[in-house]
């Protein structure tokens, strides 16, 4: 989905999306793909268990297990009844740190 594809192109893996313009390059970050994986992984790992896709299940589980343990925070919730879509989450957690 573009409206979540905040990518930026880097040579180093780790360098921020908020200080990297924009090139050609083949490494791509984006913040908020990681972070819905972290929330929704387990659902999508549900979905696989229920169509017979154990091993993508299992894989996936671990995935958002070790990116919990890593310290990746979801901060930005959608939806909510503040926030109905994923812009105005966005736009409500901009407003408060700044």
């Amino acid at each position: 989905n573009d409206c979540l594809n905040l990518n930026c192109f880097s040579e180093e893996p780790g360098e921020s999306f908020q200080t990297f313009g924009p090139s050609e390059g083949p490494v791509a970050e984006s913040v908020f793909i990681a972070g819905m994986f972290v929330k929704y992984g387990n659902e999508y790992a549900d979905l696989c268990d229920q169509i017979g896709l154990a091993e993508e299940a299992s894989t996936a589980r671990k995935d958002v297990k070790a990116m919990e343990e890593a310290g990746l925070p979801v901060e930005i919730q959608a939806p909510t009844p503040e926030a109905p879509s994923v812009a105005r989450a966005l736009e409500l957690y901009l407003g408060s740190h700044n």
